[in-house]
């Protein structure tokens, strides 16, 4: 993954120092010491995001954020506004500032804006996709969001839990704490295509509980265009080479009715054939 750009502005050389002492270990750090001369950066590269001081001579930070906003390729460029300047400060997010940092700068504070503002954007840059791990149990295919899985494993020694039922009557170890075993195969009367040797473990993180999954292969995951939550045991289908794939919404492991929904769905669609790549 790319380092983050950032265009720092400032006419101080104390601050733009300062700055660049606390970020340049995160991230990649060009300067401008007024908005003019901001201006000319942007035409030359595309930062992540824009530092932003107030009063500087030749053009203001209030100017420079106007003239971002006005122009289509910039405007999309988050804009941090660091200032002594509080009434100014807090007027600039009405006028499309994404934060506010009031002078004096506290490096802990700063690092946690940057952070939180790029993150922020990731997010927005991320809406409208949903990315899928593909799960395979027996004849059956389906994909479980990608932000809900902690990790792939291959099958681990599991250890047996009293009054549960027979579909979540093991344990595994992981990372110190025990979370249960899912034997979806079992929950959704299917056989396992795979001996138990070669089976793989997918943890899941659902809400503050983890979950595992015992499943016979996963296979690379893909990005799609998101589509809305059609019930509590599917979040949407995905087109594929070989045809509509369920996703599961990770909560619907919880509990029995949602699994007996799950598994009504999940057997509607007909298994593809071995090798198939058709639509």
């Amino acid at each position: 993954m790319a380092v983050p750009h950032l265009l720092v502005v400032d006419d101080s050389e104390a601050i733009l120092a300062y700055e660049i002492g606390v970020l340049s270990s995160d991230y990649t750090l060009s300067t401008a010491r007024n908005g003019r001369e901001a201006l000319d950066k942007l035409s030359e590269i595309r930062p992540a995001a824009v530092l932003l001081d107030l009063s500087m001579p030749e053009m203001t930070g209030d100017e420079l954020l106007a003239r971002m906003r006005a122009d289509p390729v910039l405007a999309s460029i988050p804009v941090i506004v660091v200032s002594s300047e509080r009434t100014r400060g807090e007027a600039s997010l009405k006028r499309g500032a994404r934060a506010f940092l009031p002078k004096p700068i506290r490096a802990p504070e700063l690092r946690e804006i940057v952070g939180l503002v790029l993150e922020d954007e990731r997010r927005r840059s991320r809406e409208g996709e949903l990315a899928v791990l593909f799960l395979r149990i027996g004849p059956l295919e389906f994909g479980v969001p990608l932000d809900a899985v902690r990790e792939v494993l291959l099958q681990p020694m599991t250890y047996a839990v009293n009054d549960a039922p027979e579909y979540l009557s093991e344990s595994v170890d992981y990372r110190g704490a025990h979370v249960p075993v899912l034997d979806l195969a079992l929950a959704l009367s299917v056989e396992h295509a795979e001996p138990l040797a070669e089976r793989e473990l997918v943890v899941l993180a659902i809400g503050d509980r983890s979950l595992a999954i015992s499943v016979d292969s996963a296979r690379e995951p893909e990005v799609f265009l998101h589509q809305s939550v059609e019930s509590e045991a599917l979040v949407t289908q995905v087109k594929t080479l070989a045809g509509a794939i369920p996703v599961i919404g990770p909560r619907a492991l919880l509990s029995p009715e949602p699994l007996r929904r799950l598994a009504d769905a999940l057997r509607e669609r007909p298994a593809p054939a071995e090798g198939s790549t058709g639509p």
